[in-house]
């Protein structure tokens, strides 16, 4: 596994929760999503240690859907702007 390609993909994956103000999402409606960002980070490892470019840039796609979907509902719950 390539240090430099592991910390590049973290940087980015901290990038897009940042983006969604994901530190700022109630542990509640976290918690409800819980099964979706654990399927998702145990594929992206895999890929990290496969070092398959391709699919990392797929499942932090896939993240930054799930980032979306999250920052919704928190919007719809009134706990984010």
């Amino acid at each position: 596994m390539n240090d430099l390609f592991v910390k590049f993909t973290m940087a980015e994956l901290k990038r897009l929760s940042v983006k969604y103000s994901y530190s700022s999402i109630p542990q509640k409606i976290k918690d409800k999503h819980a099964t979706e960002f654990m399927r998702l980070y145990d594929r992206l490892e895999e890929c990290l240690k496969n070092g398959d470019r391709q699919g990392r840039q797929a499942i932090l796609e896939e993240f930054e859907k799930y980032f979306i979907t999250v920052a919704r509902e928190a919007k719809k719950e009134g706990v984010l702007r």
